[in-house]
């Protein structure tokens, strides 16, 4: 049925869906590779484009994000013996693309207000998720002001978690590795964020070109204002419920 589907499409929008979405992960590689770089691990665009695309395919099947972080993590480790710029490299990415992925949302909400198409409920619970990302990104700002008493209170919490499922926990790798959270983000604001932020913004806007020449190959031409809103809010709703 789906070929049967694609037979009615437009070929050639599917054909620059296609090249979007191959586009698009060469951004989520270029972003890891950079993120590798970090820790002094270089790491060639084609290799770090097919772990990221292996890793979404695991995600896919199994255990979503904490599936595709684990494999991002496995495969990293696994080729570089470096647990520590693995850890960072299953991490980053995500925050990055999370991050570009809220101001996608922000402007999609913007217009959904310009428009009057959102409802009460739907605009308390937008702002409800948008008060939950102040409040993290407000309790990262105090962790790096406060960095002994966050790692105190993460390795807390950690063994917590590893008591509950009865799992030994090595207190001084758990104390380097959020260590090296805090080095990478020194070593972020000291202008080395550009670059993988810049691979963040090629994953989001040519996975979103795929969705509108999808709609184009359909015979649908969306606006620009539906395209920000259709994308983005969905995916930062589905995001925002899987860590609630």
């Amino acid at each position: 049925h789906s070929v049967l589907v694609l037979r009615t499409l437009i070929p050639w929008a599917v054909g620059l869906a296609i090249i979007s979405q191959f586009i698009s992960y060469l951004g989520s590689g270029y972003l890891l590779s950079k993120v590798l770089a970090l820790s002094k691990q270089f790491v060639k665009l084609l290799r770090s484009t097919i772990i990221v695309i292996g890793s979404a395919s695991i995600g896919m099947i199994a255990g979503g994000m904490i599936g595709s972080s684990a494999a991002i993590f496995r495969w990293t480790s696994k080729s570089n013996n470096h647990p520590e710029g693995a850890f960072m490299a299953s991490i980053l990415p995500s925050l990055f693309n999370d991050l570009v992925l809220v101001v996608v949302s922000m402007f999609g909400l913007i217009h959904l207000l310009i428009v009057h198409k959102l409802s009460k409920t739907q605009l308390i619970g937008f702002i409800s998720i948008i008060l939950l990302l102040v409040f993290v990104i407000g309790l990262g700002i105090m962790s790096l002001r406060n960095r002994e008493k966050a790692i105190a209170i993460g390795i807390k919490i950690s063994t917590s978690m590893m008591h509950i499922i009865h799992k030994p926990i090595d207190i001084t790798s758990y104390r380097k590795i959020f260590q090296d959270l805090f080095t990478s983000w020194d070593t972020l604001r000291s202008n080395t964020w550009q670059k993988p932020l810049s691979g963040a913004f090629i994953n989001i806007i040519f996975d979103m070109l795929t969705l509108y020449f999808l709609f184009i190959a359909a015979g649908h031409r969306v606006s620009f204002g539906v395209l920000l809103t259709g994308y983005g809010l969905p995916l930062l709703l589905g995001k925002m419920a899987f860590m609630i």
